[in-house]
């Protein structure tokens, strides 16, 4: 699946031409991003099948009352874009563990075939950027805006990527309603090591840099990255993934 389109509605910029290109030019990187998406999407191919075993995979819909997931509620209706099938919440709220320090960890599932234009591109980048910024309600040092999942890799899931654990703990916060899916699992498509690898990295790079001590929000995410290591070092040693209490 596109990952180009991913790194779209993840992250604020695609790669480092864009960021500089945008700023100077907000507008003009706004557009060739969008643009250089959409010609990508547009001429991309769905895989409709995959070698593995199907798992089913029912999800319950969230009934607490955690005030960032209440506002993300709202916005999603209010805002409802066809592309967005569901919106999913992991982690400590959707056990109803959170406390002051939690994480807004959630799951978006985005069904390709109902981005039908540029335009429907950048009104479902928008949406998701903004309902990413909900999550400050959360916790004001949010790093990470979604996950995205898109449903037509859901025959052929990313089970390295996305832990499918992550699913069967989770609870459904869009539509209002439960969630079944079913999803195929290939393991001979699947990198257990690269998470680990991944933030290995990642901690090395933070500690050479001062800022990582100097502000708040870089110290965090060192803490957060290091906090996960254990269980990303199980995933690669047992080769499944594992789901971090």
């Amino acid at each position: 699946m596109s990952h180009l389109l991913k790194r779209y509605l993840e992250r604020r910029y695609i790669d480092r031409r864009d960021k500089l290109i945008s700023a100077f030019f907000k507008t003009l990187g706004d557009y060739l991003r969008s643009r250089k998406v959409w010609e990508r999407l547009n001429h991309k191919g769905y895989h409709n099948k995959h070698e593995g075993a199907t798992v089913n995979i029912h999800i319950e819909k969230y009934k607490g009352d955690n005030p960032a997931v209440k506002s993300i509620q709202h916005f999603l209706i209010k805002n409802h874009h066809p592309a967005i099938d569901s919106a999913i919440i992991q982690g400590s709220i959707a056990t109803g563990q959170e406390n002051a320090f939690s994480d807004f960890d959630g799951i978006l599932i985005i069904d390709l075939k109902k981005i039908t234009s540029r335009k429907s591109l950048v009104q479902l980048h928008s949406i998701v950027h903004e309902s990413a910024h909900i999550m400050k309600k959360q916790d004001v040092l949010q790093h990470h805006g979604w996950s995205i999942l898109f449903k037509q890799e859901l025959k052929r899931y990313p089970d390295s990527a996305l832990p499918s654990i992550l699913l069967f703990k989770g609870k459904v916060i869009f539509p209002d309603n439960d969630l079944d899916l079913q999803i195929v699992i290939d393991p001979s498509h699947q990198d257990y090591n690269t998470l680990y690898e991944d933030l290995c990295h990642g901690i090395y790079r933070r500690l050479d840099k001062p800022e990582t001590f100097e502000k708040y929000y870089y110290t965090k995410l060192l803490i957060s990255e290091c906090l996960l290591l254990p269980s990303a070092f199980i995933q690669a040693l047992e080769q499944k993934p594992i789901w971090k209490e």
